[in-house]
């Protein structure tokens, strides 16, 4: 199943730079995270964004573990629930 966090914005880790950052609020906190448990570019991401000045963690898991948690995931068809 594929998805994404609520409100989550999708700007893969190449495309982190200053050119495609501008509208975002330097004042919020910045989450990467990756699709996959196994996957770096959550944290590519992360030192990019650290490096323009925001505050920034990275979801350690990634989205695989945020599901395995029992956190919804929005698709395209709206929130998925998950059972715990």
């Amino acid at each position: 199943m594929e998805g994404h966090l609520p409100e989550a914005i999708n700007l893969p880790h190449r495309e982190t730079g200053p050119a495609s950052t501008p509208s975002l609020a330097k004042d919020r906190l910045v989450v990467t995270y990756c699709d996959r448990i196994f996957c770096n570019a959550s944290t590519k991401a992360a030192a990019r964004f650290g490096a323009q000045g925001f505050r920034v963690k990275e979801m350690l898991h990634g989205l695989a573990g945020w599901r395995e948690e029992g956190y919804p995931v929005k698709t395209g068809l709206g929130p998925v629930e998950l059972e715990h």
